[in-house]
């Protein structure tokens, strides 16, 4: 998450100069583009909570299913 940060900073350092309107389209695709990282990160733990369950119970077979 930090790099999605630091390159919307650096996008809007970029783009400073050009007007407002830049500056709020920058903001807004910044926004979409932490909103695409989020849901992203939501199936990763997901993902990753099941395959830790399954190797856990010792049911390798199942968690290379999931993976």
């Amino acid at each position: 998450m930090f790099a999605i940060v630091l390159n919307n900073l650096i996008d809007t350092g970029l783009v400073g100069h050009l007007g407002a309107a830049q500056v709020a389209a920058v903001g807004s695709a910044g926004f979409v583009v932490w909103l695409i990282f989020s849901i992203m990160d939501i199936f990763a733990v997901g993902t990753v909570a099941l395959i830790s369950r399954h190797v856990g119970a010792g049911e390798y077979e199942a968690a290379s299913e999931k993976s």
